[in-house]
């Protein structure tokens, strides 16, 4: 199962990226304790969001651990999921 993780970021373009690098490490290394596999970061295709990251999972609730277990940085506007069987 896949979910994709839609994000919208405050900041200018350069801050933007500076922190979706960050905020990667830090989902890359939530996934490896929830037993997820982080398939990558990678550019929205649409207006609404910066940013999308790929998580690979076996149930929908693993693939929300990595969210949950860390801590939503105040610069994040906006997260939505969706999930892919």
């Amino acid at each position: 199962m896949l979910a994709m993780y839609l994000i919208d970021l405050e900041g200018t373009s350069s801050e933007r990226e500076k922190r979706i690098k960050e905020y990667s490490e830090t989902l890359k290394k939530a996934c490896e304790k929830a037993k997820c596999k982080f398939i990558g970061q990678y550019g929205a295709a649409n207006d609404k969001y910066h940013y999308m990251i790929l998580i690979e999972g076996e149930t929908m609730a693993d693939l929300t651990k990595p969210y949950m277990s860390t801590k939503r940085p105040e610069w994040l506007w906006h997260i939505e999921w969706k999930f892919y069987g």
